[in-house]
C-alpha cells in the first residue's frame, strides 16, 4: 500500500492509528476530521486515507488536540503527574524553580523515570540558599551574586531552560541582583520568569511598582521575561491598567508575556509573605474567605491565630484565598497570547490547590462551554502552543511540541469537550478530571478510558540547546480563529490606587519542601 503525500509506506507500519478524530491544531488553524499515523513517538501521518497499522482506535466525535503544556508546574513526584495526565498535560514544566540548582544531577535523577515530559528553571530562592543567604530579608554582597551568576551559568550549561524570580517572597532581592542575573539569563539566551516584588493595589507599593521594575529590567538587558500568574500577582485590582503596561512594553519591542490560572483563589503557606502584615486590607478580604487546603470549614479568626501560634511545621499549612475578582480573570484570559500554567502539583498526600488536578479541565468547562468566553482552538492555543512556541527558542524540543502535524511530537489530548470537567476541590484537591478520554505522551497511552496507566516512563527531558538560539519574541502573529479574540478596552491606571497608607515590611518565605525525585531541598 503507498499513500501519497501521507508518507505511508507498506513496509513503513505506524504503530498506532487513531481515526476519524475531529483534529484542532492551533498554528495551522486546523479544525478539520482526520486520520493519525503514529510510530516511534511521532505523528507520521495526518490525512484522510487508511493507515496500515499495528492497533486501530476510533475516535469519531472526539476532539484531538495536542498535548497541554503546564508552563507553570513543579517536579513530577510520583503522584501529581497523574493528575495532570488525566487533566491532559503531556509536559510538565518546573519554571516555577526545580527542586535544585545542580541541573546536571537534575536530569541524572530523573533519566528513565519521567512519566510526562520534564524541564525546568533555575530557582532563585535555592541559588541564595546555595550561597548562604538563608534569610529573605537578607541582601545579597557582590561576591555573593556573582557566586549565584556562577551557579546559573552551569546550570543553563546543563540544560536549565530559564531562572525563576521570586522577589515577593524574597525582599532582600536587590536590582543589582536581578539585573546580573539577568544578563547571565540573556547570554544564554534562556527565560526569566518571576513571581514579582507586589501583589496588591492597597499598600504603598503596587502591583504597579512590581511591573514597572520588569519592565525596566528587560529595557535594561534585553533578556525575555514571563510574569508569574498575573491573576494573582501583578494583576488582581489592577488587571485592565497592569496588562496595558504589558502592551505598551511590546509595542515598545520588550519581550514580556504572561502566564495565569483560571481561579477566583490562590494558595500558599500560612507562615509565608502574604500573610504577614495587614494581608486583610493588602487582599481585601477576611477569614472567612481562607481554607486549609484538604479541609472543609472556613477559618475563623480564633482559628488562625491557633495556627500561627503552632511550632513548625503545624503553623505552616497550605492555605487557600479566596481573593481574586472573577473580572480580573475575564480580563486576563482574553489577552492576546496569555498561557494557561497551574502553578502547582499535587502532592503525594494529595493535597495542594484544586488547580494541580483540574485547571485544565477548568479553563474549558467553565470558559469555553459554560460562559463561551473562549473558542475551543483560543483556548488549546493557550494550554499548548503558546507555550510550545515560547520555549522554542530556547529548547528545540518545543518546536515539535503543541502543534499537530506531520513529524511532531505524539504527544495528544482526545477529549469530549461536552463532558470535560473539573473534580478536584479546595476540599479534596486529589480527584481526577472528567471527560478526557485518552493521553499519549510520545506516541504512549498514559490515559485511556480505563483511567490512569501506570508503571510506564515515556517523557523525556525538555532541556535548553547546548548551542545558542535567540529566543523568539512573543506574542507572535496568532493564528486566525485565535485573532478574533474579544478585544476589551484597556483604561488608563487609576493614579487613586497608586498611593496607600502603610507598605508591607515583615515577609518572610515558607521553608521548602525536599524534592520528591531527588530529596534535595
Amino acid at each position: 500500500m503507498l499513500i501519497m503525500g501521507g508518507a505511508v509506506f507498506a513496509d513503513e507500519v505506524c504503530e498506532l492509528a487513531l481515526l476519524n478524530g475531529r483534529v484542532i491544531d492551533p498554528e495551522s488553524d486546523t479544525d478539520i476530521v482526520r486520520n493519525i499515523g503514529i510510530k516511534a513517538g511521532k505523528i507520521f501521518y495526518l490525512g484522510t486515507e487508511a493507515v496500515e497499522t499495528k492497533k486501530t482506535i476510533d475516535i469519531a466525535g472526539l476532539v484531538v488536540s495536542p498535548g497541554f503544556i503546564d508552563f507553570l508546574s513543579y517536579d513530577q513526584n510520583g503522584t501529581g503527574e497523574y493528575y495532570k495526565a488525566a487533566d491532559g498535560v503531556t509536559t510538565n514544566l518546573s519554571m516555577h524553580g526545580a527542586s535544585m540548582v545542580n541541573f546536571e544531577k537534575y536530569f541524572e535523577n530523573t533519566k528513565n523515570k519521567l512519566y510526562l515530559n520534564q524541564g525546568g528553571a533555575i530557582s532563585q530562592i535555592r541559588l541564595r540558599y546555595s550561597v548562604g543567604l538563608m534569610d529573605a530579608y537578607q541582601k545579597p554582597s557582590t561576591v555573593q551574586i556573582q557566586s549565584m551568576c556562577e551557579l546559573a551559568e552551569k546550570a543553563y550549561a546543563n540544560g536549565a531552560l530559564g531562572l525563576n524570580l521570586s522577589t515577593e517572597y524574597l525582599p532582600g532581592t536587590t536590582f543589582e541582583e536581578e539585573l546580573e542575573l539577568a544578563k547571565v539569563t540573556k547570554k544564554w539566551n534562556a527565560l526569566m520568569t518571576g513571581h514579582i516584588r507586589y501583589s496588591t493595589m492597597f499598600d504603598k507599593k503596587t502591583n504597579i511598582d512590581a511591573i514597572r521594575e520588569v519592565i525596566e529590567l528587560v529595557r535594561q538587558t534585553g533578556v525575555s521575561f514571563q510574569i508569574d500568574h498575573i491573576n494573582s500577582t501583578g494583576g488582581t485590582f489592577s488587571m485592565a491598567a497592569s496588562l496595558d503596561l504589558i502592551k505598551k512594553a511590546n509595542e515598545e519591542g520588550l519581550d514580556i508575556t504572561l502566564d495565569m490560572y483560571p481561579y477566583d483563589s490562590w494558595a500558599t503557606y500560612l507562615a509565608s509573605a502574604r500573610f504577614d502584615g495587614d494581608w486583610q486590607k493588602r487582599f481585601q478580604i477576611t477569614y472567612k474567605d481562607l481554607q486549609i487546603a484538604n479541609q472543609p470549614e472556613r477559618l475563623t479568626e480564633e482559628k488562625f491565630k491557633t495556627i500561627k501560634k503552632m511550632k513548625a511545621p503545624y503553623n505552616n499549612p497550605l492555605t487557600v484565598a479566596y481573593a481574586v475578582p472573577e473580572k480580573d480573570i475575564v480580563t486576563a484570559l482574553l489577552f492576546p497570547g496569555m498561557i494557561i500554567g497551574s502553578d502547582t502539583i499535587i502532592e503525594p498526600d494529595k493535597n495542594n490547590h484544586p488547580r494541580g488536578a483540574g485547571c485544565y479541565a477548568r479553563l474549558f468547562q467553565k470558559y469555553v462551554k459554560e460562559t463561551k468566553l473562549l473558542t475551543l482552538t483560543q483556548a488549546i492555543a493557550m494550554c499548548s502552543y503558546y507555550p510550545a512556541r515560547r520555549l522554542e527558542g530556547v529548547s528545540s524540543a518545543m518546536k515539535n511540541k503543541g502543534r499537530i502535524k506531520e513529524g511532531a511530537d505524539a504527544d495528544l489530548v482526545i477529549f469530549d469537550p461536552e463532558k470535560i470537567k473539573e473534580k478536584a476541590t479546595v476540599e479534596s484537591p486529589g480527584e481526577y478530571s472528567e471527560g478526557i478520554e485518552m493521553v499519549l505522551v510520545n506516541g504512549r497511552i498514559v490515559k485511556d478510558n480505563a483511567g490512569i496507566v501506570k508503571g510506564i516512563f515515556p517523557g523525556k527531558p525538555v532541556k535548553r540547546d547546548s548551542s545558542y538560539f535567540t529566543l523568539k519574541k512573543s506574542p507572535a502573529t496568532l493564528p486566525a480563529e485565535v485573532k478574533k479574540v474579544k478585544r476589551i478596552e484597556i483604561t488608563p491606571v487609576d493614579k487613586g490606587l497608586l498611593s496607600g497608607e502603610k507598605q508591607i515590611t515583615s515577609e518572610k518565605t515558607a521553608p521548602l519542601p525536599a524534592s520528591p525525585i531527588t530529596g534535595e531541598k
